[in-house]
């Protein structure tokens, strides 16, 4: 992308833009300078140029962290907010009345300092907040540095000054809170060193490390420039780098060096850069996880360097400033996009790549708002008034501007990927949707996959196993297998395959799955482990494969042989210890059976043997050199092999040299093969140069060749000991003849390399070894009938229609009936296959032209690509690990089995294996008609455990995050009747076994403590995972409704699909679209007059009352109420600010009770779209707004010292307690339009028996509310 220029006043003009030339780190050509222009929307800027009116100086710069914007500082103390990358005006207000000279964004808007105050602008341009005044020269204010927990208006300002002192304020208040004295005037701060140290640059040259933790006392001290003064500080971790100013025969000039200083070693200078343009400005990048910096000179030199790593050539290159000089610069947080300012008014923008972002989650840009700045006074400068320009002419915030020219070409730090299309892109699912505002189950899947075959989720530990779960399952021999497979161990993969399987069979389209339960077994497999193949942070951790590209091998013919084990286990054990001689389907499928005969060379003993694999590895040429053989040479000469190799003789007992002949007797149905790929040598046999230089084109372009044929034939003689291989493009291109197998390739699993982490990580491009690359493993699969109707026809059905959501037809008709008739199902004693679920499906006349079979699963994105694409290479960015050739001439696998549930098994488990004491629960009979069946209701809730922290990271200004979630694991689940005599009754209870050690037992949520899970002492009912999910299983396959709150959750961490048919969620029940979700607590205390969930949570408490919320829901829905009551239940809750649902130690959010412009006019729309007429009996506006005739949007200020008292009496709130801290009340956004009163008929009475919602008590004087 081009550098783009644009001045204070909203014009933006082209300057000389290099292309950017081939390689990744190249510098660019200094022949090509197009312009590309850029013109106002008047003639502004070329009137005030012709009166000699030069535009001021852009002293200070920063992107924005919580939107697309670059906020500027001028000379003459006016603040601009712009979009990036094009600089787009977005809004420019007069800040101060001296040049700014820092500005600090924050995720709300911009802090910015002048000599005489700092204030607080949002970024719709109103100042909210000024502080920090000065009283004279000497104490002008020089520096400020924001220290914040997620970037909010929570945090610690930081203040130096002129004088011998560092200051902090309370951003909340706009109060001092503590001053503290330094050694002399502060020049420069930075907070974000990995001890949290606030880093005060001296105009004496020294460096004061100070712990804002203790007061800021000072830690470490360090000279920087000792003759001068530091001008720039950056930190990033343990390291801070600085630049300043020196003297130089007697005169003050900029100090040539940077300082590097480490303060883990006592703040220890550890490297000197030159720069000879001269510093103005150091910063380092946090786009790379490596100390990456950049430098900046007046002249516009730019150089960017791995500190700590200087076998990485920096990489230089020059602005073209037009004779200004440069002032300073600032970096995205993503590292893609860079900004210069100069003394002459202009920004010089450059980014990495075409569509380059600010913040990797950026929030809409909030709209400006036009009456508050409209308020604010501009009075023109005295040397214009002889332009005949009026104020409104000239004022910046009414100045517009538009591009007549796309942006593109120069790029400055190039770290995109090259050759790589999009669809090989990791998406991950936990870091864009686990934010406060939108949490992971409703992450939309939907749009990563337009397809109606589902994908697994990549937000847990050993998803690497994703691609070859997938491409088993579409093994139809296997899934046969696997799914009619059930057995009473504990830990068993083929049980959890069969399990995933299902899931993905039934999942409704747009939605993804997950193998929670799978790598759970997976934990505890012992030979797992000793393989290397788990990933986590405790012992495991050492054994682990670091090559992804040889664990991923290693999983694959792991988990065929345990398959196999575990079916000769179970055929041990029903033969009574007796093992049988029949092929297990493993072996069936995949075996492949040769026949190894060694010769000793000395005393020529010779010694036969039969061996079984289900793997073949493709072994390479050892020598780089001579003419690269063809991919089916390798694959003969390692199926049939001939070496000479030591090995131990019987006949002169010893080890010697021995002649080993391996041939294969019988082929498989399917041949999985191991491309190896323990170094990347071996892609020079693929044609690709593994010689290249990550600059060159050959290290990323498309290869031309595809040595990976899509049909292969293999013909054996067992009699001559040949084995012959052929390749071609189509089937018909074979000759036929005897002991021939044709196979066609049907999947092949890749690693998606990503040079952008190994570029931040620090990582040589040019090594070989697989240990040290970043990236992630997807797959190609052919997908066939019977997993599609029609080859090649991908499309995901239609949802179904619904009624309310949450609620299906069969729900509110079948459900209805038998809580009306109070009546049971008839018993279901067995499922056949014509009662299980099957993938939804469309009927089609016919596939679409030439379709393609090929589907990429990039964990849960799911594309159809071409046949080509499979096979196409990129250099040494895709590298292929695994493939599957199946045989084009098989029978047609079976259909698949009966579900192995039955009703005999779920009997044996509930009913043999229940506790004698009936006070715990009472299962199903399984007698008459007290039997699980089709619409039978139940009521179910779970709780969950922490099994393993999360992993915490810093950030690079020393906050800690979550880089990976806890891992929870389920603990109790309880489902309870929910109609009948025995309404309410638990029919299960079940606590779960803990096979891995506890973390913590979130019994503030869970109502779980310690022992609980513990057979030997738990008083409660111990089972094991698997026995739970059996009983689940087979009530969800009887055609059983669950009614819950919050199922998505619940269902999510049992690991189990139910059809969204059987599922009644009380939490999407009472909610309004796009509003928040409303607690099973809150809506019980309105609607129920129950008070629930007291201290902790008890599962079948909550089980119970999601029933009775669902027969409150279907009286309203009968009385016609439902709509009239649901609105009065938010209009309620915004007034009360929902505090029935706060946590006890969780003091409410601020304005939590006020409703934004957006979401008020969303709620219009549902409403409207639910056909509530106009009564006036609940006006939408008075739902919206505070309950004040005098308040309008815009006449409720930001009053930084308000106390809620105040505020309560102004909004008209009641019971609000006096005796509080002071706070702030914004009021809502403006935008919102009024809309008259609704005509609502008044409320009937209630039916006998039926309670009012009672009143929320006042507060506890004793106990106030945290505000």
């Amino acid at each position: 992308m081009d550098p783009t220029y644009a001045g204070p006043y909203g014009h933006a003009h082209g300057g000389g833009a290099p292309h950017a030339q081939s390689g990744m780190y190249q510098a660019p050509s200094q022949g090509l300078l197009p312009s590309y222009p850029y013109d106002a929307a008047t003639t502004l800027q070329s009137e005030l140029l012709d009166e000699g009116h030069l535009p001021p100086a852009v002293t200070a710069m920063g992107f924005d962290q919580g939107e697309e914007l670059l906020w500027c500082g001028t000379e003459d103390g006016w603040l601009s907010a712009m979009y990036a990358p094009t600089l787009g005006r977005h809004v420019s207000v007069e800040a101060h009345a001296h040049a700014i000279t820092q500005v600090v964004p924050i995720a709300s808007g911009a802090l910015s300092l002048s000599a005489s105050s700092i204030t607080f602008h949002t970024s719709g341009g109103v100042r909210t907040l000024t502080c920090a005044q000065c009283d004279g020269e000497r104490s002008a204010l020089k520096a400020m540095a924001y220290q914040h927990p997620s970037g909010r208006m929570a945090g610690k300002l930081f203040v130096g000054r002129a004088t011998p002192v560092v200051e902090q304020y309370d951003l909340t208040r706009g109060v001092l809170v503590k001053s503290v004295d330094v050694n002399g005037g502060s020049e420069t701060l930075d907070w974000g060193t990995q001890r949290a140290l606030l880093v005060v640059g001296g105009a004496n040259g020294e460096l004061s490390f100070r712990d804002t933790r203790n007061s800021m006392r000072q830690e470490l001290v360090a000279t920087a420039h000792g003759s001068g003064s530091v001008k720039c500080v950056t930190a990033k971790g343990d390291l801070v780098v600085t630049c300043g100013t020196t003297m130089r025969a007697g005169q003050i000039v900029l100090d040539q060096f940077i300082k590097v200083f480490d303060v883990r070693y006592n703040a220890r200078l550890v490297n000197q850069i030159q720069f000879t343009s001269g510093p103005v400005s150091v910063e380092f990048n946090h786009g790379y996880e490596s100390p990456t910096l950049s430098i900046v000179g007046t002249t516009g030199a730019v150089q960017t360097l791995d500190v700590m790593n200087p076998a990485i050539a920096p990489f230089n290159y020059q602005i073209d400033t037009h004779g200004a000089a440069i002032m300073g610069q600032s970096i995205s947080s993503t590292g893609e996009i860079i900004a210069f300012n100069d003394d002459s008014g202009w920004v010089h923008i450059y980014s990495s790549n075409e569509e380059p972002y600010v913040n990797n989650e950026s929030f809409p840009t909030v709209p400006v708002d036009e009456a508050a700045l409209s308020q604010q006074k501009f009075e023109l400068p005295d040397d214009l008034l002889d332009c005949g320009l009026t104020a409104e002419e000239v004022n910046p915030a009414k100045a517009e501007f538009k591009s007549n020219s796309s942006l593109h070409g120069a790029k400055v730090i190039d770290t995109k990927k090259k050759g790589l299309p999009d669809i090989y892109t990791r998406m991950e699912c936990n870091k864009s949707s686990m934010t406060a505002e939108r949490r992971y189950e409703e992450f939309d899947f939907a749009a990563y996959n337009k397809t109606r075959l589902p994908g697994l989720t990549n937000d847990l530990a050993n998803c690497y196993v994703n691609p070859v779960l997938q491409m088993l399952n579409f093994v139809p021999e296997l899934r046969s297998h696997v799914v009619g497979h059930t057995c009473e161990r504990e830990f068993c993969l083929t049980c959890e395959m069969s399990f995933l399987s299902h899931m993905l069979r039934i999942c409704p389209p747009g939605l993804a799955t997950q193998p929670l339960n799978f790598l759970r077994t997976l934990r505890q497999v012992r030979e797992a482990a000793a393989l290397g193949l788990i990933e986590g942070r405790d012992e495991l951790e050492a054994r682990a494969e670091h090559s992804p590209i040889r664990r991923v091998q290693a999983f694959l013919r792991f988990i065929l042989e345990q398959l196999n084990k575990e079916e000769l286990s179970e055929r041990r054990e029903a033969n009574e210890g007796n093992a049988s001689t029949d092929r297990t389907a493993c072996e069936n499928i995949f075996g492949t059976i040769s026949r190894e005969t060694l010769k000793c060379t000395q005393c020529a003993v010779t010694t036969s043997k039969e061996m079984r694999n289900f793997q073949v590895d493709l072994h390479y040429p050892s020598v780089l050199s001579g003419q690269r053989p063809a991919f089916v040479d390798l694959l003969s000469k390692s199926l049939a092999v001939t070496q000479e190799m030591r090995a131990w003789c019987d006949g002169h007992k010893a080890y010697t040299r021995m002649k080993q002949d391996k041939l294969p007797s019988s082929l498989p149905t399917v041949l999985s093969v191991n491309l190896g790929m323990a170094d990347l040598k071996d892609l020079h046999w693929w044609g690709i140069d593994t010689h290249a230089h990550p600059t060159m084109d050959a290290f990323s372009s498309k290869v031309e060749e595809r040595w990976l044929p899509h049909y292969i034939q293999l013909t054996l003689d067992a009699d001559k000991k040949t084995l012959v291989a052929k390749h071609a493009l189509e089937t018909s291109q074979f000759q036929d003849s005897p002991n021939s197998v044709v196979y066609e390739l049907t999947g092949l699993v890749v690693f998606s390399r990503n040079i952008d982490e190994e570029i931040k990580k620090g990582f040589d491009l040019r090594q070989t070894k697989t240990t040290d690359i970043s990236g992630h493993l997807v797959s190609f699969i052919k997908v066939k009938p019977p997993y599609v109707d029609i080859p090649g026809d991908f499309t995901a059905s239609p949802k179904r229609p619904g009624n309310t959501p949450g609620v299906s037809p069969l729900a509110t008709t079948g459900a209805q009936k038998k809580y009306d008739d109070n009546k049971s199902a008839k018993p279901v004693p067995s499922l056949t296959s014509s009662t299980v679920a099957s993938t939804p499906t469309l009927s089609r006349v016919a596939a679409p032209s030439n379709p393609s079979e090929w589907l990429l699963f990039n964990d849960f994105v799911v594309s159809q690509v071409s046949k080509d694409e499979v096979t196409q290479l990129y250099g040494q960015l895709k590298i292929p690990c695994l493939c599957m050739f199946t045989k084009v001439e098989k029978p047609e696998p079976k259909p698949l089995p009966a579900s192995p549930i039955t009703f005999d098994l779920y009997k044996r488990i509930t009913l043999d294996l229940a506790p004698p004491n009936t006070d715990l629960f009472q299962p199903f009979a399984c007698v008459g008609e007290d039997t699980p069946g089709p619409g039978v209701l139940l009521g179910i809730d779970a709780e969950f455990v922490s099994l393993a922290p999360p992993i915490m990271a810093m950030r690079d200004d020393g906050t800690e995050y979550e880089s990976v979630p806890a891992r929870l694991g389920l603990a109790r689940v309880s489902v309870v009747r929910g109609h009948g005599d025995k309404k309410l009754t638990p029919i299960i209870d079940d606590y779960i076994r803990a096979v891995e050690p506890v973390h913590d037992y979130l019994t503030r949520f869970s109502g779980l403590v310690p022992g609980d899970l513990d057979p030997a002492v738990s008083p409660h009912f111990i089972t094991q995972l698997k026995h739970a999910y059996l009983k689940l299983r087979y009530l969800i396959d009887a055609g059983c409704i669950f009614v819950g709150h919050g199922l998505k959750q619940d269902f999510k961490m049992i690991n189990i699909v139910v059809p969204p048919e059987q599922v009644i969620d009380t939490v999407e029940l009472f909610h309004f679209k796009r509003q928040r979700k409303l607690s099973l607590k809150f809506l019980a205390t309105y609607l129920l007059g129950e008070d629930i969930q007291g201290e902790t949570h008890d599962s079948i408490e909550d089980a119970r009352t999601a029933v009775k919320l669902y027969e409150k829901y279907l009286d309203l829905q009968a009385r016609g109420e439902f709509e009239s009551e649901l609105l009065e239940i938010y209009r309620f809750g915004k007034k009360h600010g929902f505090k029935t649902e706060a946590k006890d130690d969780e003091p409410p959010k601020r304005n939590e009770g006020l409703m934004s412009a957006e979401s008020w006019a969303d709620l219009q729309q549902d409403m409207s779209a639910l056909g509530i007429s106009d009564d006036g009996g609940v006006s939408l506006h008075d739902f919206a707004q505070p309950q004040h005739p005098n308040i309008t949007p815009n006449s409720l200020p930001f009053v930084p010292q308000m106390t809620p008292a105040q505020v309560s009496q102004m909004l008209g709130f009641a019971n609000v307690p006096q005796n509080v801290p002071p706070a702030f009340s914004a009021p809502m956004p403006p935008g919102a339009p009024r809309v008259p009163p609704m005509n609502m008929p008044p409320m009937p009475p209630l039916p006998q028996g039926m309670r009012a919602p009672p009143p929320f008590p006042p507060p506890n004087p004793r106990n106030p509310p945290q505000w």
